[in-house]
């Protein structure tokens, strides 16, 4: 089997501007120095490898850009700056899916005084198609329903999710508000359940 060039950082650098196969061995090269330390930050901060596989290709890609756009000006190494990249990457999705989970709390119906087993095991059943019918929302949605619900303003959602200004976000929240509404409306099993409030 053939083994991996050994690279300097210049080479590296040189060879990732270049494309074709010179950038193919260069990103090999990366890839098989900072798979151990990318792995092992993702487990530890309660992802997969799995995950740890995606951050690394999805940094990768995004210090190729940087390179190309002049960002990397070569004040540390390109395993630092990578490694930097993917933390980065790796920690703005875990506090995503951290409030994205904290959303979908808050959109548990908070059970009655009255706390009868029927009343329990409606909200249960109540619960689970909320969720359901929320996880069906496009991504964007649930973030702008989730920051909503959170009672940011729309100049803080504007910001959070790079709308170009307070308008677009209220817009958007508007357009996905009315995407569940429509949802619960359509669906028989929900609209049955409200009947029974």
């Amino acid at each position: 089997m053939f083994g991996f060039k050994k690279y300097t950082e210049e080479a590296l650098l040189a060879d990732l501007k270049s494309g074709g196969v010179k950038e193919g061995n260069a990103i090999a090269a990366l890839i098989k120095s900072n798979k151990e330390k990318v792995n092992a930050l993702i487990l530890k901060n309660s992802g997969t490898t799995s995950d740890a596989e995606d951050i690394l290709l999805e940094g990768i890609t995004a210090l190729i850009l940087s390179i190309r756009k002049g960002n990397f000006r070569g004040e540390s190494s390109i395993h630092t700056y990578l490694f930097a990249i993917c933390k980065g990457i790796w920690f703005k999705r875990f506090k995503k899916y951290a409030k994205e989970q904290e959303f979908k709390r808050k959109l548990i119906v908070v059970e009655e005084d009255v706390n009868t087993p029927e009343i329990s095991m409606m909200n249960q059943e109540q619960k689970k198609l909320l969720l359901a019918l929320f996880d069906e929302l496009r991504e964007k949605c649930r973030e702008v329903l989730y920051l909503w619900a959170s009672a940011y303003s729309m100049k803080e959602i504007a910001e959070q999710l790079s709308y170009s200004n307070a308008q677009v976000a209220m817009n958007k929240k508007n357009k996905c508000l009315k995407q569940l509404h429509q949802m619960i409306a359509n669906d028989s099993k929900v609209q049955s359940l409200l009947r029974e409030l």
